[in-house]
């Protein structure tokens, strides 16, 4: 299943839909820059990828300017209603938040953080971007054959839901390889943002549509939650590794999560253990149980509670962690998620990495105007000791992240992945695989990935999946250091290759001759770009 990297002199795009890329390249071609192009790919993967993003889901974003040099963070999450808090959902009958429905539907952030993306950013009318998004979804597009499967399980998952039945399988059935869908509901809703900007989805007819159908879906969102919403730009935290200056999404993004991990793997020489051997996992394991475990300990929403950011990613205070930790305790994860991400870099050398979602599969299930709304509520805790405990007006832990690694201070490896509480597994791997291991982009990704923890019980190791192209030899290895190493059922047709273990989107820039290297992950309908 080998492809090679996606190659380009001026710019590259790489993103989980071929119609996507396209339409960010051809942004480009017309003279927009990267935000212009992120743009227009965000919103034609709002058509194509219904299952795992849109205008009802969140969005965080690096930008690299430059004109400036200087590296921007976006946090584009949404808070809790005001009504919401865990009296209300105890006095409900709930121990946990539940997952479907109304009640975990938080603010949607995304439609303001591509305004505020355009505002500061973007070259090209706000319009014009959302044009190629508005045409595929009035005229119709492709299903791609992964695309199809995202819309059986949803199925599988959603049929309790009226909104979402009547939006994705009117007829009981979801769209199979090949088939064209047109959604004109979704392309007005589209048009409607178009025209007016955020307003046109935080304020007016579109606003009270979805406060409506949370509300009837048993939530208690009001449009004043819905129009007090605005993302925040912010200074995105960073680390060293391997003399390369690393950034991340701030919190309440579990970004600082890799950054931990790499500082911890710095002090080892792990290209000295040969790639995929049964040493170079355990490092690469123990050092995500350590980072997951501060990840678990301290972040969330900064406006609620203290996080010590420059603490945590101290080198002093982890120096040795590493070997003292093993092993670490167990990785509690919850989900893999549903998110999409996507790289841009343009010809003059602006980059974006930027991840969207509505988190588990279509979110909520709950749809108004052809898109479906978030369920991250769903990730609070309503234990009132706990760090992410919900609380009203409140944004949760994220599990969504984005990297940039600079070298010599400028950009070098551009780098996102989906796959919820496992993303900084995924970064981990791939980042080393490029740094440590020096690969190229496409192979990065490509390689056979493990994940740790997901769906672990407390106490346990379990699971420890990995996919089943590792020689048999490395299962064996790992059982040896004590771990109990599973393969991972494969995606059909493809031996070997497995969902849940991130789907990673990257580029690369040579920094000799500026070419722009693309990958894209073969694990789903991927695509990488360039000219």
């Amino acid at each position: 299943m080998y492809r090679p990297p996606a190659i380009g002199m001026k710019a590259m795009v790489s993103s989980g839909n071929a119609l996507a890329s396209i339409a960010g390249l051809r942004v480009m071609i017309d003279g927009g820059n990267a935000v212009d192009a992120t743009i227009a790919i965000n919103t034609v993967l709002h058509v194509t990828s219904p299952f795992v993003c849109g205008m009802g889901g969140d969005l965080f974003a690096l930008v690299y300017d430059a004109r400036t040099g200087n590296v921007h963070g976006f946090n584009g999450s949404g808070r809790t209603p005001a009504a919401m808090s865990i009296p209300y959902m105890r006095g409900l009958g709930h121990q946990t938040m539940p997952r479907a429905g109304g009640l975990p539907v938080t603010v949607p952030g995304c439609a303001d953080g591509l305004a505020q993306l355009h505002e500061r950013f973007g070259t090209l009318p706000w319009a014009d971007l959302f044009k190629p998004a508005i045409d595929y979804a009035r005229d119709g597009h492709p299903v791609g054959p992964d695309s199809a499967r995202y819309f059986a399980t949803g199925l599988r998952t959603n049929s309790h839901s009226v909104s979402w039945m009547r939006t994705f399988a009117p007829d009981g059935t979801t769209p199979i390889p090949g088939q064209v869908i047109r959604q004109p509901e979704l392309a007005a809703s589209l048009e409607r943002v178009a025209a007016e900007g955020r307003d046109g989805f935080y304020l007016g007819e579109l606003a009270r549509r979805l406060v409506a159908q949370v509300r009837t879906d048993g939530g208690v969102m009001t449009e004043e939650d819905l129009a007090d919403h605005r993302g925040e730009w912010s200074t995105p935290p960073a680390t060293t590794y391997r003399g390369n200056t690393v950034y991340t999404t701030a919190p309440n993004s579990q970004g600082i999560t890799a950054l931990i991990a790499l500082n911890l793997l710095e002090e080892i020489d792990l290209a000295n253990s040969e790639w995929g051997s049964p040493g170079a996992i355990a490092y690469l394991a123990e050092a995500t149980k350590l980072a997951c475990a501060d990840r678990d300990r301290y972040i969330s929403d900064p406006a609620f509670t203290d996080i010590p950011t420059d603490w945590l990613l101290s080198k002093d205070r982890l120096r040795g962690a590493l070997e003292r930790g093993r092993q670490a305790p167990p990785v509690n994860l919850s989900s893999a998620g549903d998110t999409t991400s996507f790289c841009v870099v343009d010809p003059q050398g602006n980059a974006v990495s930027c991840i969207q979602s509505n988190y588990m599969d279509f979110g909520s299930g709950v749809v108004v105007g052809g898109f479906g709304l978030q369920n991250r509520g769903a990730y609070f805790s309503l234990d009132p000791g706990h760090v992410n405990r919900l609380d009203p007006r409140k944004r949760t832990l994220q599990t969504m992240m984005v990297t940039m690694v600079m070298a010599a201070d400028k950009p070098w490896i551009v780098f996102g992945s989906v796959g919820g509480d496992i993303q900084p597994q995924t970064h981990l791997q791939v980042l080393t695989n490029v740094i440590d291991y020096k690969m190229n982009i496409q192979d990065a990704i490509e390689s056979p990935r493990f994940v740790l923890g997901l769906g672990n019980e407390p106490g346990s190791l379990k699971p420890f999946r990995l996919e089943s192209r590792f020689d048999a030899g490395v299962f064996e290895g790992l059982r040896t250091l004590g771990y109990e190493p599973e393969p991972a059922p494969s995606l059909p047709g493809r031996p070997g290759w497995s969902t849940g273990f991130g789907l990673g989107q990257g580029i690369v820039i040579d920094p000799a001759g500026g070419a722009r290297f693309g990958g894209a992950d073969p694990r789903w309908d991927a695509y990488a770009a360039g000219f």
